[in-house]
């Protein structure tokens, strides 16, 4: 039997088995066609798991394609984002270095910190790419002009590390949360803090702003997550796994 005779038919058999409601099945015959010598990525192969992908529980990250290794950093990676255009990359590392790189060669085009050089926990590019924010262990928050490499501004209020920081979509404003148990918002043109949020049993170690601008979801150690309005300084909704 050709590889090729193999390859159709598990590709035929995955198919009747998709109709038929048997996800399990058509997962183990598309598995077998891919297993064909040169029929790895084949695009009936590929198109056929993205359709099944969406079907079958999820237990663990199986496989993919590594494109670049990007080296360069002197400590741990804590944090990284990519540009709207996925162009660049940015990265925060605990030496207190904040790397941009550029991701169809997979180089480094610039490294850049401040005096303090507090480890850098979280960073976020704005979407044109031409500013990045990041949040430090000093408890700081920074505003970077990416293209010049240089501190453009410098936000002092948090009273312990910064763990997570995320730019609004118009680069306008930045959501930072920190050790403090506090949330705040930034102007970033100022400097100025706009805004601040707590909630004493809810240490936000992951924040993101709405594309709007208008709301803020954090993440926290207490296992849930936190639905919060902006304007108002009050949590909407929080968001708990019930079953436990």
């Amino acid at each position: 039997l050709s590889a090729r005779m193999a390859f159709d038919r598990e590709i035929k058999f995955a198919v009747a088995a998709m109709e038929v409601g048997d996800s399990l099945a058509a997962a183990r015959h598309i598995r077998k066609a891919r297993s064909q010598r040169g029929y790895r990525r084949h695009p009936d192969a590929l198109a056929l798991w993205s359709i099944l992908n969406l079907r079958l529980p999820k237990q663990e990250f199986s496989g993919g394609w590594k494109a670049h290794a990007m080296e360069g950093h002197g400590g741990t990676v804590n944090s990284v984002c990519i540009s709207q255009d996925n162009r660049y990359a940015i990265s925060g590392c605990a030496d207190g270095m904040i790397g941009l790189w550029d991701l169809s060669s997979g180089k480094n085009s610039a490294m850049f910190q401040d005096d303090q050089r507090s480890p850098v926990t979280s960073v976020s590019l704005s979407p044109d790419g031409a500013y990045a924010a990041s949040g430090s262990g000093d408890g700081t928050v920074k505003l970077w002009d990416v293209s010049r490499g240089e501190l453009a501004r410098e936000f002092v209020g948090h009273a312990g590390p910064v763990l997570s920081v995320s730019l609004s979509h118009d680069g306008r404003y930045i959501l930072s949360g920190s050790l403090d148990r506090t949330l705040k918002l930034w102007r970033s043109s100022t400097g100025k803090c706009i805004g601040s949020l707590s909630h004493e049993l809810h240490l936000a170690v992951s924040v993101h702003l709405s594309q709007d601008g208008l709301h803020g979801l954090t993440g926290s150690w207490d296992k849930t997550l936190k639905l919060w309005d902006i304007a108002a300084g009050r949590c909407m909704r929080t968001f708990a796994d019930d079953r436990h």
